[in-house]
């Protein structure tokens, strides 16, 4: 069995605890779905808490697969690139490098975006907060159900960059294994 890199143990160990945290919120959304169907149905009485707190628990199960998705590369995506390269250059192990390369600035350009995602929910925290905006069904104050969103955008920065940081590492890698040239 191959050693993992620092870089690698520690983004799976993270992408780990996001798994986990997915299931544990998915299954409590679950569970309070199928209260909230035997109460409306059974005892003809809905229970407007639990269809509240199933929606906030909806967007926060979404965007930490989002987390997961973007650790195991897993989002959709066009892969036309790969299919033309292969035309154009017929060098295997250049076809590979200029993928890397690729692959290294769309995990920047990804990270850059999530940035100023994430600035812009923290923006709209602190307005929401400073309107004291409370929830519907719950009055919860409304910042804290953003939260989950910004931790997201965070921890998806997080991933982004690691996940290049391990492209990077992989260039050397490949310029030992292979005589020192890296590009």
């Amino acid at each position: 069995m191959e050693k993992k890199n620092p870089i690698t143990a520690i983004s799976d160990r993270v992408c780990w605890v996001e798994k986990q945290i997915t299931w544990i919120a998915f299954i409590v959304m679950l569970g309070l779905l199928v209260i909230q169907v035997a109460c409306r149905y059974c005892f003809h009485f809905p229970l407007a808490w639990s269809e509240e707190l199933v929606r906030f628990i909806y967007v926060a199960v979404s965007y930490t697969g989002a987390i997961v998705a973007v650790r195991e590369n897993e989002h959709i995506c066009i892969n036309i690139i790969p299919i033309i390269l292969k035309k154009i250059l017929k060098d295997r192990r250049r076809e590979e490098r200029v993928l890397k390369v690729l692959d290294l600035a769309a995990d920047g350009i990804c990270a850059v975006f999530w940035i100023f995602i994430s600035y812009g929910v923290l923006g709209y925290i602190a307005e929401v907060k400073e309107k004291a905006m409370l929830s519907t069904a719950n009055e919860w104050p409304m910042w804290i159900v953003f939260v989950p969103v910004l931790m997201s955008g965070i921890l998806i920065i997080f991933h982004y960059i690691m996940n290049g940081i391990e492209t990077a590492m992989s260039f050397k890698k490949d310029g030992e294994a292979k005589g020192g040239e890296v590009l």
